[in-house]
């Protein structure tokens, strides 16, 4: 059989650009070197390069794309949609005018509001000048003692309900008795009563919208409540043990006792077929078997337990070896017959 060399295997680093031998401790003591290390600097920094070039050409090119679409966008409104010849520059001029008289229907009340405002500025500005005067000329009225009558004294509080912005709660709900008659009942006062209230009810059906607007609420905040915890998962409140009253215990040179948590492995589902075992025939088990033992026998080869046998039984007799003519021959003889 001939011999031949087994060469050792080799792996080929695509760092360093060079042939180790593939074998961990080899491995290791190259990639733990100063020049793989070096190398390995230098080839991230060039991929930082390389990338920051091609984030800053997307971008560009991102702009330039941009700056094309404004450019057309442009065009389409100065050129087709002013002419008027398709559908799209019919409801854009539609929606373009609508919203000019919005918006100038808005700024109208906005200053019509500011109007408002002033002149009753101007009014209390008026009447405080007015009350001004009249105190000054008046010597019997004690500076100390307001008159009690008198309106630029008094504070006038802003109305926080029954305005544009804050309509006024109604506390009169509509209700039916058990025989089936209209009556009407108040929140805060739990007044009743079968005549309409002026100061305006709140219908049966807006109850039920009001409850099912709830319900529809509580339901989404438990949607979302649900949501959160299948992405972030429940967070569980650690067990906070109560800190022990009294003076401080003598401190320990090796630190203190901590009780050990026997913590179970988490079991993991791999997944794999089931073995179904093949079916074993039942063995039938037999207790009641007897086993009988006998004792062998061996005739006497003479001796004082002979006399016991019987005539009949023969001696033990050794036949001497017949030797052969033939092998005779090859006997050495005596040199003197």
């Amino acid at each position: 059989m001939t011999e031949y060399w087994v060469s050792q295997a080799r792996k080929f680093c695509d760092t360093c650009k060079c042939w180790i031998a593939d074998n961990k401790s080899s491995i290791e003591f190259h990639e733990s070197g100063r020049k793989h290390q070096l190398n390995t600097e230098k080839r991230l920094t060039d991929i930082r390069k390389r990338s920051t070039i091609q984030d800053k050409k997307a971008e560009k090119q991102a702009q330039w794309i941009e700056q094309m679409e404004a450019a057309a966008l442009k065009d389409y409104r100065n050129k087709d949609l002013a002419q008027g010849a398709d559908l799209s520059a019919r409801i854009f001029h539609e929606t373009k005018a609508q919203r000019e008289a919005e918006k100038e229907a808005l700024t109208a009340s906005i200053l019509a509001q500011k109007a408002e405002i002033q002149a009753g500025q101007d009014e209390k500005a008026t009447d405080l000048s007015s009350c001004e005067r009249a105190s000054s000329s008046t010597s019997n009225v004690s500076t100390n003692d307001p008159m009690p009558g008198s309106s630029c004294l008094q504070t006038v509080v802003a109305p926080k309900s029954g305005t544009p912005w804050h309509k006024d709660p109604k506390k009169w709900f509509e209700a039916v008795s058990e025989q089936g008659h209209q009556f009407f009942w108040h929140v805060e006062t739990k007044e009743s009563r079968w005549d309409v209230p002026s100061e305006g009810f709140l219908s049966i059906a807006e109850q039920a919208e009001i409850k099912k607007k709830k319900e529809a609420a509580k339901a989404k905040r438990e949607v979302m409540a649900q949501q959160s915890k299948a992405i972030h998962g429940e967070h569980k409140q650690e067990y906070v043990s109560p800190v022990p009253l009294g003076p401080n215990g003598k401190p320990q040179p090796y630190g203190s006792w901590q009780a050990v948590e026997s913590v179970d492995p988490d079991t993991f589902d791999y997944q794999t077929p089931q073995v179904k075992a093949a079916p074993q025939a039942a063995a039938t088990l037999h207790n009641d078997r007897d086993y009988n033992f006998k004792t062998k026998a061996t005739p006497s080869l003479g001796g004082t337990a002979s006399t016991n046998l019987t005539s009949s039984t023969s001696g033990i007799v050794f036949k001497k070896r017949k030797v052969n003519a033939e092998h005779k021959k090859n006997v050495r003889r005596r040199t003197d017959e």
